[in-house]
């Protein structure tokens, strides 16, 4: 039986337990490049990488993506695959990582690869076509060449959060490469995960993202407004707030409430790199209606429509990505024209 996907199961709002995994990345559905703007980019073996920002934690580890060369004037996306090295759940307290030149962007994705561990593909998982069993998860991103996101340590009740990464978990670095210079640039990404001691105490943390995949921006358009609502989770609060979109984004936010409210918990006019706002300590932040509206501004001067998707390029993208607890699960909220549903 064919797998349903994501934007299957939303139009239908059915499950179906024997739904197949995301379909082959490197010769699926374009994540990140099109004829437009692929290049050829030379691929070193594993272990052409010099690793960065040190050595893995004590406890927890390191990711290091293969070392690509990016041509001159080059702009091309590549998803390197693994599966986490871990060998026991571990409740990761902090990602960090470190982008060469030549990276602009990274995000580590959990589940949905599809892909054997070692493998670089330059198309990335489209979550559109992701099976929904297996979606893929954002877990962290950053637009800068040296990143942390720290998990807070008192959930105000004494214990730290945590977020709980079983052993041997699929998963994908995203990575968005521009060489603006007029030599070949050689680059990589390095990611660490750090965990709490064994046996510790903590409250569990998990991603609340979204998707809004019915993008549709005409040409031409200046403040052109995609705009959803998703459905917090009773009783949680949020500890960290981003978003990300494409390079025809001219604002981001996010509102506490439906699209009218004008209680703004995250705003930003950077597409290019946009901060990551956090609440580290007690009350944190709550989404008071259990409705939290996320919308991006477009100007389109294409003289095309430009639809949602992967690629930085010719498509756009409007997601919100935060933390919240107490947590049993990572949740997305997919969207469609019909309205949205988490997953």
């Amino acid at each position: 039986m064919a797998g349903i996907t994501l934007a299957m199961f939303v139009a239908c709002g059915s499950d179906e337990s024997n739904s197949q995994p995301v379909a082959d990345a490197g010769t699926g559905s374009d994540g990140g490049v099109r004829p437009d703007d692929r290049a050829d980019a030379d691929v070193q073996p594993d272990g052409g990488a010099t690793p960065d920002g040190g050595g893995p934690a004590p406890r927890g580890f390191q990711i290091q993506s293969k070392d690509v060369v990016i041509q001159p004037s080059q702009e091309i996306t590549y998803c390197y695959h693994f599966t986490t090295p871990n060998t026991e759940t571990l409740a990761v307290n902090k990602w960090k990582s470190v982008m060469t030149p030549g990276v602009r962007f990274m995000a580590l994705f959990l589940g949905g690869s599809g892909q054997g561990p070692g493998t670089l593909t330059a198309a990335c998982p489209d979550i559109s076509n992701a099976s929904a069993s297996n979606v893929p998860m954002w877990a962290y991103a950053s637009y800068k060449a040296e990143s942390e996101l720290a998990f807070p340590s008192d959930d105000g009740t004494g214990k730290p959060l945590g977020f709980e990464l079983p052993p041997g978990k699929e998963a994908y670095l995203m990575m968005h490469h521009v060489n603006a210079t007029e030599q070949p640039i050689t680059a990589h990404v390095t990611l660490n995960a750090e965990a709490l001691p064994e046996g510790a105490a903590f409250t569990k943390t998990s991603t609340f993202v979204t998707y809004n995949s019915s993008i549709a921006i005409p040409s031409p358009s200046t403040n052109h407004v995609e705009s959803k609502t998703c459905d917090t989770l009773p009783d949680t609060k949020f500890w960290s707030m981003g978003m990300h979109a494409h390079k025809q984004a001219v604002r981001m936010t996010v509102r506490n409430g439906t699209s009218a409210s004008g209680n703004i918990a995250y705003e930003s006019s950077e597409w290019a790199n946009p901060a990551q706002k956090t609440w580290p300590a007690n009350p944190f932040y709550t989404f008071d209606q259990g409705k939290l509206t996320y919308e991006c501004v477009y100007a389109n001067q294409t003289g095309r429509t430009i639809k949602a998707g992967n690629s930085f390029t010719v498509e756009e993208t409007c997601m919100a990505t935060g933390y919240y607890f107490p947590a049993t699960k990572p949740v997305l909220c997919y969207c469609l024209d019909s309205g949205c549903l988490n997953f």
